[in-house]
């Protein structure tokens, strides 16, 4: 029970270290997903994002759900990942987690991503819209608070507008969190010394690999991304994930071509690195010490 609370304060406290340097670009990846026609490009997007917004109620608009988001998810995420990789231990009867193929990490990071996503996919929503606010209409002074935002799609969409969106959300993190565990579980293992594994390795080893295992993700999934972005916020698109996703895609490759559904891409990436190397130093880092506490009764 104590180790099991460990993993879930540990990877809520990595959650909220991952907003914190990443929300920003997180801001700027929606709105070039759902309103691409108002940006040539990131850097087009930042400086008119700077200019018209301002830097907290631009780029840090959506940020109150952001941390929530983050928080739930992580914490959900690595409680459950750490359990599914003590069970095939168990059940392989493998010693060390150091043995353990590099599929099984993943594959347990994909199976823990399904509980994560069902609990935080309401409050992505919010923060999905609350992001792009100005794009959609609202003034400066008509913007919603989380709290508002939070009662209008319940006035308006009921309890399942929380959940719009649900079904491209897990296409995306079921084969994202494969890879994303993957990368970092296997960058874990190359960049470790013989002596080292994940529980006693230089920090700098655990940023290098949990900025490789974000980028795999995005790299690979982030035409799903925008198709999801694209669900939670425009009305318009109704009916099946299967339909939806046909009339995105084919809207954008007949219009612009395959490449726009990597619009926001670079900054997605320039993103990704520094906020999942920061995910991962804090997880580990709050695991260390919380496991020193426990087992010794100190903070080292």
């Amino acid at each position: 029970m104590a180790e099991s609370f460990g993993d879930l304060l540990a990877g809520g406290v990595g959650g909220l270290a991952n907003v914190v340097a990443g929300q920003p670009l997180d801001t700027v990846k929606v709105k070039l997903q759902t309103f691409p026609s108002l940006y040539k490009s990131s850097l087009d997007c930042v400086k008119k994002t700077y200019f018209n917004e301002g830097i907290l109620t631009g780029f840090y608009a959506g940020s109150s759900p952001a941390y929530v988001v983050s928080l739930i998810e992580n914490a959900v995420l690595f409680l459950v990942y750490e359990y599914s990789v003590n069970l095939v231990k168990w059940v392989t009867n493998t010693k060390t987690e150091k043995e353990l193929p590099i599929v099984y990490h993943a594959t347990a990071g994909a199976v823990a991503c399904i509980p994560a996503t069902l609990t935080y996919a309401p409050m992505d929503r919010v923060k999905s819209l609350m992001q792009v606010q100005r794009e959609i209409g609202q003034t400066t002074e008509m913007r919603l608070s989380q709290t508002g935002m939070f009662r209008q799609i319940l006035v308006n969409e009921g309890v399942p507008g929380f959940y719009r969106g649900l079904t491209s959300l897990l296409y995306r993190e079921v084969p994202g969190y494969f890879c994303f565990f993957y990368g970092y579980a296997g960058s874990v293992k190359l960049l470790a010394s013989p002596e080292e594994s994940r529980d006693n390795m230089s920090m700098w080893k655990i940023a290098l690999a949990g900025g490789i295992a974000g980028c795999g993700f995005w790299g690979i999934m982030y035409p799903c991304d925008v198709v999801k972005a694209r669900i939670q916020v425009k009305q318009e698109l109704s009916g099946s994930f299967f339909r939806n996703m046909a009339i995105i895609l084919k809207e954008e490759i007949k219009h612009k071509g395959v490449r726009s559904l990597y619009r926001g891409l670079t900054a997605t990436l320039i993103r990704s690195f520094p906020a999942n190397g920061a995910l991962f130093v804090t997880y580990e880092s709050t695991k260390r010490l919380y496991g020193n506490f426990i087992h010794n009764g100190v903070l080292e």
